[in-house]
């Protein structure tokens, strides 16, 4: 099966202005695999047990903005669900409200609860959000979702996680509407970051194309242009001169085969960067890139597979 790893921003490539003119930034949006994979077809019920942690520093005098709040973060979760083909969340709500001392205190579902909801729902798994915290952090809000998720088979716990988003300090000032459109927009991103350990999503990351110099700024002006082969052949020409102008170029090429998911040749480009760094003594961000790229790299090669796996899942 042959993967869609890569997509660019905007269906077009995003130059980010930098005061630096050694290298343009742009963004691309990565597939990134899931952390606790659920399978195709799999019908997921949100559901809100609503317990607050005591002496939360966000308090709500009106029952109706937990619900707000949830539908929100069903939302986020919808967006990534629906993207890559997963049925919606189905929202259940509890408006019993229960507090507890901590985390630690928050016993899980019976497994007959479990078993009912899923039989009820028609659903395979429950993600459970477990509890809400709101705790001061510095000068700032530290808003905290514990969630479980439950497997209708067993009705036991298969994964829990603690997300951690920060309410800024400037957003107590203002009104309280905006206020409850602010944690919306909390919640919102929570649920996406929760999606992401569910199902493979869309990440956005940022690579370097650099240009300092006649020959790279070349490649770069053919690269802009979508001519890719004559900026590989150009790039191919820089890689053979020396110092810090034949590692950038490896860089480029480097960032070509990625884009074209070929990641072995990639790793191999920046490996030849690695080594004119080691041997001329090549020092400064160029340098540093580098480390990172191949880690990146390296991490894009394991994640492929576990992808491949993930998508015929």
């Amino acid at each position: 099966m042959l993967l869609r790893l890569y997509r660019f921003i905007a269906l077009a490539f995003l130059l980010l202005p930098i005061s630096c003119t050694t290298y343009r930034v742009m963004q691309v949006e990565v597939l990134e695999p899931a952390a606790v994979p659920l399978a195709k077809g799999s019908r997921v019920a949100l559901f809100d047990r609503n317990i607050q942690k005591e002496g939360n520093a966000v308090q709500f005098a009106d029952p109706g903005v937990g619900n707000e709040l949830q539908v929100a973060f069903g939302d986020g979760m919808n967006h990534c669900f629906v993207e890559m083909g997963y049925d919606t969340v189905m929202l259940l709500g509890n408006h019993r409200q229960m507090r507890v001392a901590d985390i630690g205190a928050v016993e899980a579902l019976p497994a007959d609860t479990v078993r009912a909801f899923c039989r009820r729902y028609d659903a395979d798994f429950v993600a459970s959000l477990e509890m809400m915290a709101y705790g001061y952090e510095e000068e700032d809000i530290l808003c905290q979702w514990f969630l479980r998720l439950y497997g209708a088979e067993g009705g036991m716990a298969v994964d829990s996680v603690v997300l951690e988003e920060r309410l800024p300090e400037e957003s107590f000032t203002i009104d309280s509407y905006d206020l409850l459109d602010y944690l919306a927009g909390l919640f919102w991103d929570a649920g996406v970051s929760y999606a992401h350990r569910l199902v493979p999503t869309w990440n956005a990351v940022e690579r370097r194309i650099y240009r300092q110099g006649r020959v790279l700024a070349l490649g770069e002006a053919y690269w802009r242009n979508g001519q890719d082969a004559e900026a590989e052949e150009v790039w191919q020409r820089a890689s053979r001169l020396s110092g810090k102008t034949a590692v950038q170029a490896y860089v480029n090429l480097a960032w070509l085969q990625e884009s074209r998911e070929d990641f072995a040749r990639a790793l191999e480009l920046l490996r030849e960067a690695e080594r004119i760094v080691q041997e001329e003594h090549v020092s400064g961000g160029v340098a540093d890139y580098v480390d990172e790229y191949i880690r990146i790299l390296e991490k894009r090669l394991r994640e492929r597979d576990i992808l491949s796996q993930q998508m015929d899942f």
